[in-house]
């Protein structure tokens, strides 16, 4: 059985700024998160705590893309999610190792994330 997802009026009504007049989907985030996560709750039934896990991580995002790009989540490119993706990544490989060279840890789990970077052939 195929589900409709509601439309959404992507018209800010009062939107005075730049930001708004630049991007039509800025200040539906939250609406457009909730509906989502309506629909996962139907659709699949997921546990509590990974609906908060993405609760968590869309917001990021969404703040990352208001503060970094003035973009909402709507209007997002390939280039900005790979960006955001990278930066998330790089900050939490410094992080871990961080604590490594402080002596928090012996060990560093982003490790089986860190790809050996090949030379290109000439």
């Amino acid at each position: 059985m195929k589900h409709v997802i509601p439309t959404i009026d992507h018209l800010h009504v009062g939107a005075s700024d730049a930001t708004a007049a630049a991007d039509p989907w800025t200040g539906i985030s939250e609406d457009v998160i909730r509906r989502f996560f309506d629909v996962l709750c139907i659709e699949q039934g997921l546990p509590k705590g990974m609906l908060s896990a993405y609760r968590a991580d869309l917001d990021a995002f969404d703040r990352w893309l208001i503060e970094a790009k003035h973009k909402t989540l709507i209007s997002a490119t390939e280039q900005d999610v790979s960006e955001y993706l990278t930066v998330s990544m790089s900050c939490i490989k410094a992080f871990y190792g961080f604590l490594v060279s402080a002596g928090c840890r012996d060990d560093d789990p982003t490790k089986a994330a860190r790809k050996p970077r090949r030379r290109r052939r000439s």
